[in-house]
């Protein structure tokens, strides 16, 4: 393990004297200066400070160090260094020497009897704050600095962190309204119930993921991989499903209101009914007899298949909307891209 990994993983399982304290402050402070207040290393540091005796939150900080080439600056080494040494120093500091004259024991007795009954009324103090006001502002720090985290992710495929961080807003119900997931690795994350209106998934991995019952209103999900996921009852109205993998997902009493079904591939795809299909836009032009093709790694589409299960789910008169899906948003958007 790096010094400076080191240094702060001690601290933190330290009790915070104040010389200890100071030090500690000047070597966050170095590495703040140093590479920025939205740095890895930074947020890898706030982690370990809510859950200092975590062993993946200290690996995160040590894999944050390395990253950055934080171990070959010589003035944060140093820093690392001096807080060490008074890391050291502390069980000395704590008993006294053993010549030492009755009186200073007598005193420094005291001094520790009126600390001890001063800490009992601060832990007293602590857990009323606690119990009061703790309760709610504690979390909502933490949660805020899990959006910080999403945020910092966004145009990552893969983030540390971040589906642990989404749960736990989701769980929160908080809301993650044009969030943008581009890319994003997000598979078997469990977004039940979550609030994605107007936010960015083109091309994100769901695979496997639980989304039972979360708004995808007008979300942009082209080309995302939405295989084998739970889509129990997602309002996906007016979303882009532009080349979306829906294989064997479940998406029984799902939304697809005006949605954009263009190239998706539906295949296996449980409980989907002809009337959730024609509620959509572009359906006819969705793949719904194909085959994985293990060599190119791709879907390969049974063109027979598929054009004559579009004519039997066209033929069923009994699956025909109410209401005609509202596609000229879809339309001028193809028109568009033709042009380009």
């Amino acid at each position: 393990m790096d010094i400076i990994t080191k240094a702060i993983i001690d601290t933190l399982n330290t009790l915070n004297e104040n010389d200890i304290s100071d030090n500690y402050d000047s070597l966050k402070f170095a590495l703040k200066k140093k590479f920025g207040d939205n740095s890895d290393i930074l947020y890898a540091i706030e982690g370990l400070e809510r859950k200092p005796f975590s062993p993946g939150r200290q690996v995160t900080l040590q894999e944050e160090i390395e990253t950055a080439e934080a171990n070959e600056e010589q003035e944060i080494i140093q820093l690392a260094k001096d807080l060490l040494e008074n890391l050291q120093k502390q069980p000395e500091k704590s008993s006294l020497p053993v010549l030492a004259s009755n009186l200073t024991a007598k005193s420094t007795i005291k001094t520790k009897i009126k600390q001890v009954n001063f800490s009992r009324l601060w832990l007293t103090i602590s857990l009323i704050i606690t119990a009061i006001g703790g309760h709610f502002l504690i979390p909502e720090i933490s949660l805020h600095v899990d959006k910080k985290l999403i945020r910092k992710c966004e145009t990552r495929e893969y983030c540390a962190g971040r589906i642990e961080a989404l749960e736990k807003l989701v769980q929160a119900q908080k809301s993650l309204k044009s969030y943008d997931f581009e890319r994003a690795n997000l598979e078997s994350v469990n977004l039940s119930r979550a609030s994605l209106e107007n936010a960015n998934l083109r091309r994100a991995s769901l695979e496997s993921a639980n989304l039972e019952q979360a708004s995808l209103y007008n979300a942009n999900l082209e080309q995302a991989n939405l295989n084998s996921a739970n889509l129990n009852r997602v309002d996906f109205n007016n979303s882009n499903l532009n080349g979306a993998d829906i294989n064997g997902a479940d998406i029984n009493g799902a939304y697809l209101n005006n949605s954009n079904l263009n190239g998706a591939i539906l295949s296996r795809v449980k409980n989907l009914t002809f009337s959730q299909i024609k509620s959509a836009c572009n359906w006819d032009k969705a793949y719904y007899k194909v085959n994985w093709n293990q060599e190119n790694s791709q879907w390969v589409v049974d063109q027979i298949a598929n054009q004559k299960f579009i004519e039997k789910i066209d033929q069923d008169q009994a699956s025909a909307p109410q209401k005609k899906a509202d596609c000229d948003r879809w339309e001028r958007i193809s028109q568009t891209q033709k042009q380009i």
